[in-house]
């Protein structure tokens, strides 16, 4: 798999890359169907899996049991399909294509952080699913949708994919990780109603310089952490894809987290650091004037940051 989030690009051998690139997500799922079972659908669950009501906690859940067939794509094969787990896997006949994913209710955002060495050296591009913001259910299967409400794709549930030699696909189940990962969000105690605009900026920690600790929401969607060792304890604080949404609810993607890269802290991080070091668990924000106060998923407040631009 090759890894593009504003770093260097890894690549690894496409035949070692791939199992490595589905294998956190394997790891939780059962294995998938064997080409000699029946191929007239996808199983909706393993066996093994506990039984769930995934439906009472968040629509996204139910994306997630099942290896779905894509429909109307602009630009993709007849024979592609999507996999929904901790990170999407969308199986194209050449390579595969891994995007992170955050949810809030029917809101979807997605980014592209890896993919198969046989498909390039450069971010391969999806903007039918970088685009979309939205899915909806349609009988037994799904509806994608943008922003101006245009379908970008649909989901169905037809047959299995055929065996591949850039990947192992497995049948992703619902567990207690990806359930943390899009339960519908509580809004922090400030939240309010906002202007998208209003968070495009550097937000940093005050006293501490941006290129120690801050975070910086670009206007066109993407956001990027800065920490150093010396301040944060870590050398590289993430960064990837984010959308507020008009009720204050952010949606927030995370490419590859920076490991600490530090030997040890030099001192105690300061107070509010975790709104940088974390911020990736972004669920909820308010603004106040120059300082904008973060909270996750469960409500908690993360930390408050200042405008420093």
């Amino acid at each position: 798999m090759v890894r593009m989030e504003g770093r260097a690009l890894a690549v690894w051998a496409a035949a070692v890359v791939l199992v490595l690139g589905v294998a956190g997500c394997s790891a939780r799922g059962g294995a998938m169907p064997g080409a000699s079972e029946s191929p007239s659908a996808v199983p909706s669950a393993s066996p093994e899996a506990p039984a769930s009501d995934p439906a009472a906690e968040s629509a996204a859940l139910l994306l997630v049991p099942t290896i779905w067939r894509l429909r109307d794509a602009a630009g993709e094969a007849p024979d592609t399909w999507i996999r929904f787990d901790s990170e999407i896997d969308l199986i194209r006949p050449k390579g595969d294509v891994e995007l992170s994913w955050s949810t809030q209710g029917d809101a979807l955002l997605t980014h592209v952080d890896g993919w198969s060495m046989t498909l390039g050296t450069t971010p391969p591009a999806v903007p039918w699913l970088t685009e979309t913001t939205r899915f909806s259910r349609a009988g037994d299967g799904w509806v994608l949708t943008d922003a101006d409400g245009r379908r970008t794709a649909r989901l169905v549930q037809d047959g299995v994919p055929p065996p591949s030699t850039h990947a192992l696909h497995t049948l992703p189940e619902v567990d207690d990780f990806i359930r943390a990962q899009h339960v519908d969000a509580v809004p922090g105690s400030t939240v309010r109603a906002i202007d998208p605009a209003a968070v495009v900026g550097t937000w940093g920690l005050p006293g501490v310089a941006d290129a120690d600790g801050s975070v910086t929401l670009a206007s066109d969607g993407t956001w990027r952490a800065r920490t150093s060792c010396e301040v944060l304890g870590n050398a590289d604080g993430g960064g990837g894809a984010y959308r507020l949404l008009p009720t204050g609810f952010v949606l927030v993607t995370a490419g590859a987290i920076g490991g600490t890269g530090c030997i040890e802290p030099q001192h105690v991080p300061p107070a509010d650091a975790t709104a940088v070091l974390d911020f990736f668990k972004a669920a909820s924000v308010a603004v106040d004037g120059s300082r904008m106060t973060v909270y996750d998923r469960a409500g908690r407040r993360l930390g408050t940051l200042e405008r420093t631009d």
